[in-house]
């Protein structure tokens, strides 16, 4: 964004900068929440055709969304 003068403008909002990235933690936590949103929609589809999913099952899934967005969050971090 450019005032009349064709300086840069720099809006600001609750992380910095508009063209700063979110804090990795911020990512970490949406790409878990993101993974266990669509774990959890396989589950329900699952069990509405019937088929009792275990709990140790969810667990499971719950812990591998976990891992799974912890390591997306570093790969995107570092790379």
């Amino acid at each position: 964004m450019c005032n009349n003068r064709g300086d840069r403008v720099w809006l600001v909002g609750g992380y910095g900068a508009v063209n700063e990235s979110p804090n990795v933690a911020v990512k970490i936590f949406l790409y878990i929440i993101g993974t266990l949103l669509v774990f959890m929609s396989i589950v329900l589809i699952v069990q509405a055709f019937g088929v009792q999913v275990p709990r140790e099952v969810i667990y499971g899934l719950v812990v591998l969304a976990i891992g799974s967005g912890i390591l997306a969050g570093v790969r995107r971090w570092y790379g």
